[in-house]
């Protein structure tokens, strides 16, 4: 089941890019469609290799994790999900984000302490400092019970914050999918901060 949520989350990013125009008229609710239109960049290849540079801001719901302890620091993404994660709600600001389990996980499956996350938002670009740039703090991590490392079953987190982020033209929330949707995606879109080539 986790693998389903992530590819839903992921894919309903595709959606909101694929089917934003201009003169939609706007979601009900204050997330879900970026402020900044996206390029979708589509690959030949059945794994996330290549890609090209987002549209700045384009993904706002676009999370970067960093995870770090005595020795180093592991790099994640991450997404922003709606308040409550309720696609109807009226609060402007969120406290959830999902990511993938082996992101929070030691390679001796322990959960690493909350405070060895640091959250930043609102980037663009992650080799300069960004004036929307916003960092949080974890306050709590939950992962399936059934999470391998060495399988990668059941790879899915949720990430509470130590406070709400507020959202704004750079920073919001992914509008969830339904029940039901897609569910078999022709399309999808992974963003992140990765290499547009492969070693």
């Amino acid at each position: 089941m986790s693998r389903h949520i992530v590819k839903n989350v992921f894919c309903m990013m595709a959606t909101n890019a694929a089917i934003y125009r201009p003169t939609d008229p706007p979601f009900k609710s204050p997330f879900g469609l970026p402020a900044f239109t996206p390029n979708v960049y589509v690959s030949k290849f059945t794994r996330i290799i290549g890609g090209t540079s987002a549209v700045p801001y384009s993904y706002p719901w676009i999370v970067r994790i960093t995870n770090c302890d005595a020795n180093n620091c592991n790099v994640c993404g991450g997404t922003l999900l709606p308040p409550d994660l309720d696609n109807n709600s009226q609060k402007t600001s969120s406290d959830l984000v999902v990511t993938a389990a082996h992101c929070v996980v030691t390679d001796s499956n322990v959960l690493v302490q909350p405070s060895q996350i640091i959250l930043k938002f609102g980037n663009h670009r992650d080799d300069l400092v960004e004036a929307h740039e916003y960092y949080v703090k974890a306050r709590r991590i939950v992962t399936i019970q059934g999470f391998d490392r060495q399988t990668l079953l059941d790879d899915i987190a949720i990430i509470q914050l130590a406070k709400t982020v507020t959202f704004n033209k750079f920073i919001n929330a992914i509008r969830l999918p339904s029940k039901d949707y897609p569910s078999n995606p022709a399309l999808c879109v992974a963003a992140g901060w990765g290499s547009y080539f492969e070693d």
